[in-house]
């Protein structure tokens, strides 16, 4: 999917109730699986307090789903990628790879 066909695919989606339905009975566990704050909030906190916390966060949407815009969309995510791998918690919890372009 990308902006040239969103508008197409999103008017489909609306147009199709067994689509919706599928999609709004996968919300909550989508939810409850990425976006936990209560176990986002934990995790930090033992973070500040210099503990280390059994439970990790490892999103994983953008390392084995997203595909990227286009060829200047993962230049400029690679960068950032660049950036960021070098601080201590990516080096020790990110586990380096490769996939559509991206580098991790």
């Amino acid at each position: 999917m990308d902006t040239e066909n969103l508008y197409n695919k999103l008017k489909e989606i609306i147009q199709d109730l067994s689509t919706r339905k599928i999609i709004s009975s996968q919300g909550p566990l989508f939810a409850k699986s990425y976006l936990d704050v209560e176990l986002f909030i934990k995790m930090m906190l033992k973070r500040l307090e210099n503990e280390i916390a059994d439970e990790k966060i490892m999103p994983t949407f953008f390392r084995d789903k997203f595909d990227p815009e286009n060829f200047i969309a993962k230049c400029i995510y690679n960068y950032y990628t660049r950036l960021i791998s070098k601080a201590s918690w990516y080096k020790s919890d990110i586990k380096s790879g490769y996939r559509n372009g991206l580098y991790f």
